[in-house]
């Protein structure tokens, strides 16, 4: 035999046997997608807020205590001729208060 008849495809040389098949790769399947937890909404509380003419705060009520902001803006109004408002604002209500290490 020399080194041409060696090298030669099997079909070329006869053999009843096809070429064996290349086995098909298995496939993986798509890992589920994983549920993330919803986060609760933020909560927030109504507040009054008393502010002088340069955005300074005077003074914070809850909501429900619309009445006595009203009366603490009458008494800053009356007191000369600077500018003060009442604002309603919405604030973060915080699930845990931290508290200092000194304390």
């Amino acid at each position: 035999m020399n080194f041409a008849e060696r090298t030669r495809p099997r079909k070329r040389l006869g053999d009843s046997e096809e070429t064996p098949k290349k086995k098909k790769k298995a496939t993986r399947k798509k890992a589920a997608a994983r549920k993330t937890r919803e986060k609760p909404p933020e909560r927030k509380r109504a507040v009054w807020v008393l502010y002088s003419g340069s955005m300074k705060e005077e003074g914070r009520y809850p909501y429900d205590q619309k009445e006595a902001a009203e009366e603490r803006l009458a008494v800053l109004q009356g007191r000369g001729k600077k500018l003060y408002f009442m604002q309603m604002v919405k604030e973060l209500i915080t699930g845990c208060r931290r508290r200092s290490a000194g304390r």
